[in-house]
Order: C-alpha cells, then sequence, then structure tokens
C-alpha cells in the first residue's frame, strides 16, 4: 500500500518485552529470490522497494535482485552454464599407479574373482583415505595400461588452510602406506601443487569435469618416473610443506613440456627423517633379521615373557636400516599370521640425556590412542611411530579427520609441543587414570608436563578440581609409566618397541622400559646403539644390565647382536643393485675397490656409488664389464685409497665458507673460552694488532 501511494496508520506489531510467536515452531518457506516474489512491477515501484528493502538486508542481495530485474531474463544454454562454472584454482594433484598389478582379464573365473577382489579393495582403501582427509578421487582408470587412480585437493568443498601440510600430503603418505600394509600392493605416486583449469571438457551430449595444467601433466611424469622411490613431489609442494616434513632431494628429471630440468623430492616424516625407510635394495643382514622374524613369530603365537634384541654397531654399519627392515618383516609376518601387533618407534637424540620420560613423550600419545577401552569421537588416527595391525586392517581409526584436525580448535585434543602431527586426547589419559584408580597428580605429571596439555583443560575435566596433593615421586611415576601402557596394549598380540641410539636415551626411560621388560609379556624391545666406551656410555640401571647379559641370555630373553662389516658379496650384490646391472657383469677391479675403499661399510659404499654416478666415472668397458673409466695410462679414472681419502674428497667439494666454518670447529674444539671466540672475530673482521694488544690486556 505504501508503494501505491495510499496513507497506512503504523500498527504496533511487537512489544520490547513480550514476543507474538515462538520461534522454531513456524516453518520457514523456503529461500526465494525477490525477483519471484515482486514480478509485473514497475520501474519506480521497484526503486521505492529497493530503498525500503536495503534497510533489512545487505546490499550484495539487493544489487543481485535488481541486476536481476534490469536484465532480460532467458534460458542459459548448458554450454554456457559450462563456461560460467569453469575455473581457475590452486590444485593439489595425485596420480597413483600400481606397476606390479596386471588388471587382465583370463577367462578362469577364479583368477577373475580375485582380480576384482583387488580392485575393489584397492578403491576402499584410497576412498576411505580421502574421505578422512577430505579429497576428492578423480579418476579410476583400469585399461591396458594397467591401473592408475588420480585423485586431487584444493577443488570446491575440498579446499582448507594448511592443506599441503595438514591433509593433501598426509594423505598422499597415508594412501601409499596403506595399500602396501593392507594388500600388499606397491605403488608409484607423483603428487605436484600448481594453478589448473578445473571445469567441463567435451561436447554438449558426451562431457566430463576435468582438472588440466602443467602440473597435472608434471605428476604423471613424476609418478611414471623411473627414479621414482614410492613417493614423488615436486618444488611447490616442498615450498608449501614448510618445516613439518623433511624432503630427501633426488637429481632434476627432464619432463616433457618443461624447457628445465624439474627438480624432484620424496617427502620423509618427521620419524623417517631420524630411521630412514625402507630401500628396495637393501643388502645383507638377513641372519640377524631372521633372528627377530622368529623371536617375533613365537612370541605372538604364545604368551612369552618380553624380549629384549640389541643391536650394537658403529655408525655406517647399517643398524637403523636393518631394524627399519626386521620391524616391516615382523609386521608382515603377523598380518599374515591373523594377529594383532603394535609397533612404537622411537629415534633418541642427543637432547633426549636431558629430558626425564623422552621416550615416553613420543610414544605414549599413540599408545594411549590404542586404549580398547575407550573410544571417543575426536580421537587422532594413528600417527606415524606407532602403526597397528590385526588382520588385513592397517591403523586403528575411531574418529574422522575433523576430530584430529588442528583446524578443529574447539577439539579437546591437544597438540603436543614438538611432536610432529601427534595429539594426545586428555579424555583418554583422565579415562586410563581412573581406571588405574591413579591420584589426580598423576593426571597434572603426565599430561601437562610430559605431554603438554593446557593445566586448564585438564582442570576442566576433573570437575575444576585443582591438584593439592604433593607430585609423585620419580618411582612411583616409572610404575604408572608402565601399567598404563600395559593396560592401553594388553589386546595385543604382540608390542614391539623400536628404539634408535638408546645411547642418547635418558635414565628415566630406561627404568621405565626395565619396568616394562620384567612386568609385561609379548613385548618385544629392539634396541640399537654405538658400542659401550668411556665417552659412549648407556643411561642403563648397572645391574639390570648385568642381569641382561647374565641370567635373561640364558633364559633366551636377551639377544645381543654385533653388526660386523658387509662380507665382499654382500658388497658385490650391493654394486648390482645400485647400479641395476647384473652381477657377473662387475668387473674385479670395481668390486675390489668399493670393498677395500668402503671396509664393508654399508653406508661407505652407498657414499662411492653414489658419487661415481653423479660423477658418470663408471660405464662398460671394451670387455663388457662394469668397471671404472680409464684414462690413457690405462688406470681407473676414480679411486680412493681408504675412507679417509673419500671423506676429504667430499670435504673439498664443499664451498670455500663451509670448509672455514669446518676448520674453525676443528680447531677451537667441543670446549673454549670467549676470548678465543673475540680473537677469531677480529682476525675475520680485521683487527689491528694495537686494537688485539688492547683487548688482549683487558682480559
Amino acid at each position: 500500500s505504501l508503494l501505491e501511494g495510499k496513507k497506512v496508520e503504523p500498527k504496533l506489531i511487537a512489544f520490547k518485552s513480550k514476543s507474538n510467536f515462538a520461534p522454531g515452531h513456524v516453518k520457514q518457506p523456503r529461500r526465494q529470490s525477490t525477483q519471484f516474489l515482486w514480478e509485473g512491477w514497475d520501474t519506480e515501484g521497484m526503486r521505492q522497494y529497493r530503498k525500503l528493502i536495503s534497510l533489512y538486508v545487505h546490499p550484495v542481495v539487493n544489487d543481485n535482485d535488481m541486476a536481476a530485474v534490469k536484465a532480460p531474463r532467458r534460458k542459459s544454454s548448458i554450454q554456457e552454464r559450462h563456461i560460467e562454472e569453469a575455473e581457475l584454482r590452486s590444485v593439489y594433484v595425485i596420480f597413483i599407479s600400481m606397476p606390479h598389478v596386471r588388471a587382465k582379464i583370463t577367462g578362469n573365473f577364479k583368477e577373475d574373482s580375485k582380480l576384482f577382489k583387488l580392485l575393489n579393495d584397492i578403491m576402499k582403501v584410497s576412498t576411505r583415505e580421502l574421505s578422512r582427509f577430505s579429497g576428492h578421487l578423480r579418476q579410476f582408470i583400469v585399461d591396458d595400461k594397467g591401473l592408475v587412480l588420480i585423485a586431487t585437493f584444493g577443488l570446491r568443498g575440498s579446499s582448507f588452510p594448511n592443506m599441503v601440510t595438514e591433509r593433501a600430503l598426509p594423505a598422499t603418505t597415508v594412501i601409499h602406506n596403506a595399500l602396501l600394509s593392507e594388500l600388499d600392493v606397491y605403488s608409484r605416486v607423483g603428487a605436484t601443487f600448481g594453478n589448473a583449469y578445473c571445469g567441463v571438457v567435451g561436447g554438449v551430449k558426451r562431457h566430463e569435469y576435468a582438472v588440466l595444467g602443467p602440473s597435472v601433466n608434471l605428476a604423471a611424469r613424476l609418478m611414471a618416473s623411473p627414479k621414482n622411490p614410492g613417493i614423488l613431489v615436486d618444488d611447490a609442494i616442498r615450498m608449501k610443506a614448510g618445516k613439518a616434513y623433511g624432503f630427501n632431494a633426488l637429481e632434476a628429471v627432464k619432463a616433457k613440456g618443461f624447457a628445465n630440468p624439474v627438480p624432484i623430492f620424496e617427502p620423509l616424516s618427521s620419524l623417517e627423517r631420524g630411521w630412514g625407510k625402507m630401500t628396495p635394495g637393501f643388502v645383507g643382514r638377513k641372519t640377524e633379521i631372521k633372528e627377530l622374524l622368529s623371536t617375533a613369530r613365537k612370541m605372538a603365537s604364545f604368551n612369552s615373557p618380553a624380549k629384549f634384541a640389541y643391536i650394537s654397531a658403529d655408525s655406517g654399519t647399517g643398524k637403523s636400516a636393518t631394524v627399519i627392515h626386521a620391524v616391516e618383516g615382523i609386521r608382515k609376518l603377523i598380518n599374515r599370521r591373523r594377529r594383532r601387533v603394535l609397533i612404537a618407534k622411537h629415534v633418541c637424540k642427543e637432547s633426549d640425556l636431558l629430558l626425564p620420560f623422552s621416550m615416553l613423550r613420543s610414544i605414549l600419545p599413540d599408545v594411549l590412542a590404542e586404549n580398547s577401552g575407550f573410544q571417543d569421537e575426536k580421537s587422532a588416527m594413528s600417527t606415524s611411530r606407532m602403526s597397528v595391525t590385526s588382520g588385513t586392517s592397517f591403523g586403528s581409526v575411531d574418529g574422522d579427520w575433523e576430530g584430529m584436525s588442528a583446524v578443529s580448535a574447539q577439539s579437546s585434543n591437544t597438540k603436543v609441543s614438538g611432536l610432529s602431527g601427534v595429539y594426545a586426547s586428555p579424555e583418554r589419559l583422565l579415562h586410563v587414570c581412573r581406571e588405574m584408580e591413579a591420584p589426580p597428580e598423576f593426571i597434572e605429571l603426565v599430561g601437562h608436563h610430559l605431554l603438554g596439555i593446557d593445566i586448564e583443560t585438564l582442570t576442566m575435566l576433573q570437575g575444576g578440581k585443582k591438584t593439592k596433593g604433593k607430585p609423585p615421586t620419580p618411582q612411583a611415576t616409572v610404575n604408572f609409566m608402565a601399567q598404563a601402557f600395559q593396560m592401553c596394549t594388553k589386546k595385543a598380540n604382540l608390542v614391539v618397541i623400536a628404539l634408535d641410539d638408546v645411547h642418547q636415551m635418558d635414565e628415566m626411560s630406561w627404568k621405565v622400559l626395565q619396568k616394562l621388560f620384567i612386568t609385561t609379556r609379548n613385548l618385544l624391545v629392539v634396541c640399537t646403539s654405538r658400542p659401550q666406551t668411556s665417552q659412549c656410555k648407556l643411561s642403563v640401571d648397572e645391574t639390570f644390565w648385568d642381569d641382561l647379559n647374565d641370567k635373561y641370555i640364558e633364559q633366551g630373553r636377551f639377544l645381543p647382536m654385533k653388526l660386523p662389516p658387509l662380507c665382499k658379496e654382500d658388497i658385490r650384490t650391493m654394486i648390482a643393485t645400485e647400479l641395476k646391472v647384473d652381477e657377473s657383469s662387475i668387473a674385479a677391479r670395481l668390486h675390489d675397490d668399493v670393498f677395500s675403499q668402503s671396509g664393508g661399510m654399508p653406508h661407505f659404499a652407498i657414499e662411492i656409488l653414489e658419487n661415481a654416478k653423479r660423477k658418470k666415472i663408471i660405464g662398460k668397458g671394451d670387455d663388457g664389464l662394469v668397471d671404472w673409466l680409464s684414462t690413457g695410462d690405462g688406470k681407473g679414472k676414480f679411486a680412493f685409497g681408504s675412507i679417509s681419502d673419500l671423506i676429504l674428497h667430499r670435504v673439498d667439494s664443499f664451498d670455500a665458507t663451509v670448509r672455514d666454518v669446518l676448520n674453525l670447529g676443528a680447531i677451537l674444539g667441543s670446549s673454549f673460552d670467549l676470548f678465543e671466540i673475540v680473537a677469531v672475530l677480529q682476525h675475520f673482521m680485521g683487527a689491528t694488532k694495537s686494537q688485539k694488544s688492547i683487548h688482549a690486556q683487558k682480559n
């Protein structure tokens, strides 16, 4: 009526203190654009309406409605709609191939049924992990070229803050590991990040949604690269990931469509940076690995007391690599036997000697997450330090991605300081303490001081009651840690704790390990350490260490192993694997040189071979054997007289500034006075003799 020019008396429709309707009981009509409610109005009426409606709605809505009225209405074509929906987006693209899967129908019902089941399982595992991280499966292709999966992050519905670090890159590694662990399917993954066209391609009657761009093509090239060790990513992902991941830089590759060689990287988790990862060309240590596998098999079959395997060797002998392959072998073995195994890993650092319970700070959040007596919706997914195998299921996942994502600020899960990707659940800790009937002081000690959970969160979970008692004694804390570990892992047929460089582990962690060894069953502890000397001693209780080397050896519960250098035949196998040639085609001179120069140490042998490949000084001679490339005098073009020569060669390849720093460190030593530092600075800054003498007199 107001728009038609009629005078209308105002009416009272509400009081400030009284409501004339109850919100929630009135059925809200479907939202409609206002242009459908006011069709037929002339231009002047619409202007008046616009002035009135602008008092109540956002200007954007008002402008859209006015534009819709002014524009001629017509039905858009399918092609126009496709053009309107197309866009350029920053997309993370994953290409996954399974080179060992032969997706060919044979006509044999039994064989074809196995193939169909395998393809279905691959689809289930891939979509399950993508769903957890909110990614999209773009294509699942099975053709004469093999099996390829294409997944994306960054499209509508899968674009998030910190997408690469918190979702896309973790999903890439999880899918790769899940396919291998659950289905025993080896995959090659190529992943890139960049701008891409996202929209419909094709004709009106036959078209599909596609993601096109140089980064997409590069992901396919990385997947198919012969240098792919399992997962390859481009430099854009490395830059986006920041410090959350480590990357192993590989030799740049030439890719179709790129003028310059493309830098490529292998992503490593924080644990892999310390432990390393499984390598296809691992050579030797069959006796030690076989003994560990046999021990684990017997322990998983019977209710056995705990056992302790202690591997001692010098740096470069390959003790960490031996444990990595042994633990993976144990996981596969128990998996085939349909038993449940928990594997916890920790790499000890030099700073751990000054940090009480350093081992438990690392693995306890994962152990708490495996507490089968308590399930919460916000529990974290299994992390890189703890892996769970039960039958053909790898990983214990009770909640979705939103429950553990750092984006979920309202989550009561607290990210532990200094532990990448590990989340401690205060609810789980509280549940464990209540089951053990532990005093409330333990919640604050373990939750706050060891796991880094906020005091406010712990107080709130305890009903607002603050801890008033005395803090528990160190021995009581050791007992609590051991009991909590036992309670959370009691459903497993076998628990494996793998610890690297235990000569750097603190005394309190050793006490917990000692308590677990004495009181726990079906626990296998695998440790590595350098040989004990006056400069390298274990912080373990001397009585316990004597018992290990005495009565526990007799009982078969302590398994000391000393890794010797590789034999000459193992070095020959390593050369053949590294150079991808047949063992019979390796020249005796090359074999003898690598063995003598490396001293049978795997790390140094690999260094020699990689350096030779970089310099391209190994090749086939006139006799058809792989050997050093010869010079005019008939001698080898490349050889080191000893390991010292190899180290000097590597040092000489450093930049001059790096060599200066190394020389400086060698001169100053591990301890020095402030005066010596000042003298060095004056030398580099060009101080005069008079200035030096004045400074010397003052000191």
